[in-house]
């Protein structure tokens, strides 16, 4: 009888064991899977600030350019009515970007150390951490790229109010999220810098 337990007991815990080290396992593939995903990603951000810069030299020559961003690409689409689910989100924000109902600007790290007093990031971060997108969303997650001039980024055919009553967002300008790529953007070049539209899907 004796025995049997014992046996018993050993075989549960080879279970317990072969259980535990197929959990260790699958967080290891899930990391190195995020790992490669977020460097991807990241890829992708600088491929489309490399389009953009060149789209901006274009408008800055014949006061406006189109460019089509390819990525990087959300997990979720955004919808007003499941706001909170949605993860992943990449935007293109402009700075320094005023905090509403607070004093003074924010800009990130990046572009504070090296010393640029305007500049245009595409970041990530959580829709509900949108404030974070000021504060090191694009420190921890992004690219910036140095404007000559101011940048102010709009939604065509939506007016500011529509669009901060939307988005709740914390900042202004508005940030231009990335929900589908690929998505269309149109740069105007003026004398007090530059608008940067997103056009209608």
């Amino acid at each position: 009888m004796n025995k049997k337990g014992f046996l018993l007991g050993e075989q549960t815990l080879k279970i317990i064991i072969a259980v535990i080290c197929l959990l260790l396992l699958a967080f290891l593939l899930f990391m190195i899977y995020s790992s490669l995903d977020a460097k991807h990603k990241l890829e992708q951000a600088k491929s489309s600030m490399e389009m953009i810069e060149l789209a901006l030299d274009e408008a800055k020559q014949n006061g406006e350019a189109e460019v089509v961003i390819l990525g990087p690409t959300v997990r979720k689409k955004l919808s007003p009515a499941k706001v909170g689910e949605a993860i992943d989100i990449w935007w293109v924000i402009a700075f320094p970007a005023e905090k509403v109902g607070l004093p003074g600007t924010v800009t990130p790290k990046t572009c504070v150390l090296n010393g640029w007093e305007n500049c245009l990031c595409i970041c990530e971060s959580n829709f509900n951490g949108l404030a974070d997108l000021t504060d090191n969303a694009c420190d921890k997650i992004g690219i910036c790229t140095e404007l000559d001039k101011k940048a102010i980024t709009e939604y065509e055919g939506f007016s500011f109010e529509e669009i901060r009553a939307f988005m709740r967002s914390p900042v202004s300008p508005i940030p231009i999220f990335l929900d589908e790529p690929p998505v269309e953007i149109k740069i105007e070049y003026m004398e007090e810098g530059y608008k940067i539209i997103k056009r209608k899907d």
